[in-house]
């Protein structure tokens, strides 16, 4: 029994796979996410795998049914079946991927965006849809590398610990003028003899280095015992 799929049409689909989800993958690695380039590879080169898989299916029930044509219908397929099930199957690791913060920011949306789009990329390459893969890296690449040029503004949370109740910021307020840093809501409680300040604030993440503006606090802002920015 021949097969239209042949071993070199599984490895250049494979390699196109492989080169493709590799740039969106090693931008993932580059911004310290928690799924980079090995994980992005994965779960694209498995989602190839899989399509190829189902291909080889289909035509074997196909060539079945007509060398048996008495038996006609009595296996049958679904070419598009294991695929859609690559498609929601994904969604544990993207859920995965995604960090919810004791602040109740979310991190991590990206990351799980780009998992399940590489996952897309395999099963296109899989199917042989090679100018599809090469245009949707190509757009790919431009939303994570150049999109992330042009947005520059970004909103970051604070976290101030501090061991006696703060009528007035003063001091604070002119650390945060001094990086350009813009606040944007604050909000207050206290437990255990300590005072929990968590104010997000506005500002150009290419101008902000985190640690510089905490020591800045910890110098310049009175009773603060710990400071984090998330």
């Amino acid at each position: 029994m021949t097969h239209t799929i042949t071993m070199t049409d599984v490895a250049l689909r494979l390699l196109v796979t492989i080169l493709c989800v590799s740039f969106i993958g090693f931008d993932r690695e580059r911004s310290g996410r928690s799924a980079g380039l090995r994980t992005h590879l994965i779960v694209a080169v498995g989602s190839c795998l899989i399509t190829l898989v189902q291909l080889e299916m289909t035509e074997d029930i196909i060539n079945w049914n007509m060398a048996h044509p008495d038996l006609q219908g009595l296996l049958t397929t679904d070419p598009t079946r294991i695929i859609a099930q690559v498609v929601s199957g994904i969604d544990f690791l993207g859920a995965g991927s995604i960090i919810v913060n004791k602040n109740a920011s979310v991190t991590g949306l990206t990351t799980a965006a780009t998992l399940w789009t590489s996952a897309i990329l395999g099963i296109a390459a899989g199917l042989g849809y090679f100018s599809l893969v090469f245009l949707a890296t190509i757009i790919m690449l431009f939303i994570l590398i150049v999109l992330n040029l042009v947005m520059t503004h970004k909103t970051f949370v604070l976290d101030l610990y501090f061991d006696t109740p703060r009528s007035h910021l003063k001091d604070l307020h002119q650390v945060l003028d001094q990086y350009d840093l813009k606040m944007k809501d604050l909000i207050i409680s206290s437990s255990s003899n300590h005072y929990h300040y968590q104010i997000k604030v506005d500002g150009d993440r290419r101008k902000i280095n985190t640690q510089e503006i905490s020591q800045a606090i910890w110098e310049k802002v009175d009773h603060v015992i710990s400071v984090t920015f998330v």
